[in-house]
């Protein structure tokens, strides 16, 4: 188990694991721990914000902080995902020349304009983070990861190459697929105790982004691939956010 553990880790962030062995063993369990990843995210980001409050930061510059620790624990792995999407999507081309595109390591001008607005709206909405909703937004970390999880084993896939399809057929997918729903359950428990109805705001924004991820990923690509999971992960991160800000004021 601990194995399946530090491969999630090693894969998914820049946490310092000890070396394993990936083979078809300890890749049975690894995306059991996936959402692991977003656990260490969500402590983080917590401590940046009470950092930034302690030693009194302006809105700015807590903004800047909390929007670049997803990053740097990830080391940018779904925002990579996130760019290869965003060109594949831009292209309008068809199936097949879409997924060559997702392969392809050079970057387009509509990726760039895609992850720009993206950094720009995410740098806003962290500006407007209080105490009322950084937990709930730390919780949603785990809960994208959850998420992505569960996809990567369920939806059909694209290719039959990639580290998706190599991380989906090493899991025992019965197992990951319950495991996975507990932790989803035991967070949606955790996000409503906070504040029930920002809680439910992020779960249904949560969930409802992934079924149109499912839907789009099926009809436009014929199935999920490793950089469609990174896109869907930073959209449902970006829907958790708004929901979370936006809710926040309208009940306060």
């Amino acid at each position: 188990m601990f194995s399946s553990l530090f491969i999630a880790l090693a894969m998914y962030s820049k946490i310092p694991v000890p070396q394993t062995q990936w083979n078809e063993k300890n890749m049975k369990y690894a995306m059991c721990f996936f959402p692991f990843v977003g656990v260490f995210i969500g402590l983080v980001f917590v401590g940046v914000f009470r950092f930034s409050n302690i030693f009194a930061f302006g809105n700015i510059a807590k903004g800047a902080m909390l929007t670049v620790v997803p990053v740097l624990i990830t080391g940018g792995i779904h925002i990579d995902g996130f760019i290869d999407t965003a060109d594949a999507i831009s292209s309008y081309e068809s199936r097949e020349r879409r997924l060559e595109i997702l392969k392809d390591p050079h970057v387009g001008a509509f990726s760039i304009i895609w992850t720009v607005t993206y950094f720009i709206m995410y740098f806003g909405l962290c500006s407007e983070i209080n105490e009322n909703n950084v937990i709930i937004i730390a919780v949603g970390f785990v809960l994208s990861r959850i998420l992505s999880g569960y996809g990567a084993v369920t939806i059909q896939k694209a290719r039959k190459d990639g580290l998706l399809v190599a991380f989906a057929d090493g899991a025992k997918q019965n197992v990951v697929k319950i495991i996975l729903i507990v932790f989803g359950f035991a967070v949606a428990v955790i996000m409503t105790e906070i504040n029930f109805i920002v809680g439910c705001s992020c779960i249904c924004g949560a969930v409802m982004s992934y079924y149109c991820y499912k839907h789009f990923a099926i009809k436009t690509f014929g199935g999920a691939t490793g950089d469609l999971a990174g896109f869907f992960l930073q959209i449902c991160e970006m829907i958790i956010l708004i929901a979370a800000v936006f809710v926040d004021k309208l009940v306060v």
